[in-house]
């Protein structure tokens, strides 16, 4: 019977060598973070409403699914659709991009 040794068993592929390759991401730090004023979500749809009011930007509340509706006004309101961008983005890492390079924190 011939032994097959798996490669991700030999060291350098456990979780906490990987995870300094992983948390390498961009700062995301902005003025409007650091006072709390938005928080981000995401959304599962393609576009987003916004109602405006007098020259004013409001976010309508958001309720369950199958909850009561938000019931608008006619008093100069207008609803404004926002078209939420695709941006795909494909990579890949091929060994000749790595070979020769150091180590992670060397």
């Amino acid at each position: 019977m011939t032994l097959v040794r798996n490669p991700f068993d030999a060291g350098g592929y456990s979780l906490a060598e990987m995870t300094q390759a992983i948390n390498i991401l961009p700062n995301l730090y902005t003025r409007l973070a650091q006072i709390g004023l938005f928080r981000f979500e995401g959304v599962s749809q393609r576009s987003v409403i916004i109602e405006q009011y007098e020259g004013v930007l409001s976010l309508l509340p958001s309720v369950p699914l199958g909850g009561p509706a938000t019931v608008g006004t006619r008093e100069g309101r207008s609803m404004r659709s926002f078209a939420l961008p695709w941006i795909p983005h494909d990579d890949v890492v091929l060994p000749a991009d790595i070979q020769g390079q150091p180590a992670l924190g060397a």
